[in-house]
């Protein structure tokens, strides 16, 4: 194939050489754009925001502690751990903390899951600028780049192999998508879930559209999974405990948007991107009404609007009064609304100029592009340089934490008004935060500096720690503590 092509660039003259060239270009251009946007998250902060970073740091240090199989006992996403563990194996080479590994981990999911919808699109519509679009689109994806703020690691790593099993469900690659599912079912839950709901979508299709020993063959594979399923209950019912625990969750009302709200949220101008993306789908379904598309294709393109339909769904189940970890699901209707703006791009472009399309669809790219790249910038950067919104770790600690840890006795335990000295638990300390004790033994308010010490000591806590963001407080001056530790404005006191 390659052999052909060069014989063939070889025989074109200038112009023709230029339009064998032009779409490798493009797509060269559209993964570097890609990779850029991606690793945003990276190249902005040094330092994860948010403190579940925490919980799955210590979790991976315990795995590597433990054996693989310890990921199995004690989490329900194991295969995202693995993962995780993977690369700071190689980052710490590098000299990258678990920290700065925990954000290149986010970003690396986020990259492969934008290549991947490409490669999607590039399955449905056979035309490489559609590819090129998605992955741009999704990786600059308002709400995608929210999740890794959040911290979803594991989650964005389950995306992955969403994505791995969408296109073998498009495909039809069955014993693939089998194992793709599975591979999901380890990574995440919530991810696994969703694509089941997807997949009994397009089932549906084609019980009504497919007719014969082909219909039958459908329905072995749903089959299949139910088996597999069963066959994981009895084997590893510990396991299948926990991941179905989540769903017995009574989780609060969070992060639920208008859809409106949901379009403009934090650019007015964002509503371009959607607005493409109601073009692409309206084209595509016009296409269908018209029996525009060849056989094949027409299936493929019905798959896609059945997954556009169901993410949507999913993604605003609010509305049918259904409150279950709104934002967690915003993913899969960006995906599929990245899709759908990418075909809306380049059929305008087609159709403005059909012989210089790139020269319409590239600068679209760029107007739909440009409001979510910038929001997700000015987002990431308000919430690190804001240490009010208790979203980030101030610097100042960020500065002290390791050099506290290398002077405190190993395996002691750290009293604080504060959260972020919850850190130290990643080095083998025990910390606990006063939100959780009785109001005499608060270190700000009426605090009773008797009872406090009584307190401490009958819980055996050795330190007190105080963030670089609390102000002073009377338990400082204490004749009970001693000051140990004091930069940054960060102070740790030692319990006599």
């Amino acid at each position: 194939m390659v052999k052909n092509w060069l014989i063939k660039f070889k025989k074109e003259k200038l112009w023709g050489k230029a339009q064998m060239l032009g779409p490798i270009l493009i797509i060269i251009l559209a993964v570097v754009a890609t990779a850029y946007l991606s690793f945003q998250y990276f190249l902005i902060a040094n330092f994860p925001i948010g403190r579940d970073v925490i919980t799955h740091i210590m979790v991976a240090q315990q795995i590597q502690q433990h054996s693989l199989l310890y990921a199995f006992k004690s989490s329900i996403y194991p295969l995202a751990y693995f993962a995780f563990i993977f690369w700071h194996k190689i980052l710490i080479l590098f000299g990258l903390s678990w920290q700065s590994t925990f954000i290149f981990f986010e970003c690396a999911n986020l990259f492969l899951v934008s290549i991947l919808t490409g490669v999607l699109s590039y399955r449905i519509s056979k035309d490489w600028r559609v590819a090129a679009v998605t992955m741009v689109l999704v990786a600059s994806s308002r709400w995608l780049n929210d999740s890794l703020r959040i911290g979803l690691a594991a989650e964005s790593f389950g995306w992955i192999f969403f994505m791995a099993a969408l296109i073998m469900l498009f495909e039809k690659k069955w014993l693939w998508f089998l194992l793709a599912a599975v591979i999901l079912f380890f990574s995440h839950p919530l991810p696994f879930g969703v694509l089941m709901v997807i997949f009994f979508g397009f089932v549906i299709f084609w019980i009504f559209t497919i007719s014969g020993k082909t219909r039958w063959k459908l329905l072995a594979v749903p089959i299949c999974l139910l088996i597999l399923l069963l066959l994981g209950r009895v084997f590893l019912p510990s396991e299948f405990h926990r991941i179905f625990m989540i769903v017995k969750f009574n989780f609060p009302i969070e992060g639920e948007r208008s859809v409106f709200n949901y379009i403009v949220d934090s650019d007015k101008r964002r509503l371009l991107f959607y607005f493409f993306s109601f073009l692409g789908f309206a084209t595509l379904a016009l296409g269908l009404i018209k029996k525009k598309w060849e056989k094949i294709k027409a299936e493929k393109i019905w798959l896609l609007l059945i997954f556009s339909f169901l993410a949507f769904l999913i993604c605003f189940k609010h509305y049918f009064g259904i409150h279950y970890l709104g934002y967690r699901y915003y993913t899969y209707f960006e995906i599929a609304a990245s899709i759908l703006a990418a075909f809306g791009a380049v059929k305008i472009s087609q159709i403005v100029w059909p012989k210089l399309s790139f020269l319409i669809y590239i600068p679209l790219t760029l107007l739909l592009v440009c409001p979510n790249w910038s929001a997700t910038k000015a987002i990431t950067i308000w919430q690190l340089n804001t240490p009010s919104l208790q979203d980030s770790t101030p610097i100042g600690d960020q500065k002290s934490l390791p050099e506290i840890a290398k002077i405190l006795k190993p395996k002691t335990r750290i009293y604080s008004h504060s959260s972020w000295h919850t850190w130290l638990k990643i080095d083998g300390f025990s910390t606990l935060g006063d939100w959780g004790a009785p109001n005499y033994a608060k270190l700000y308010g009426g605090t009773d500096l008797d009872r406090l010490r009584q307190y401490l000591v009958d819980r055996n806590y050795s330190y007190i720690y105080f963030s670089s963001a609390d102000p002073v407080s009377p338990a400082e001056n204490a004749n009970f503590l001693t000051k140990i530790y004091d930069q940054n404005n960060v102070r740790v006191y030692q319990v006599k």
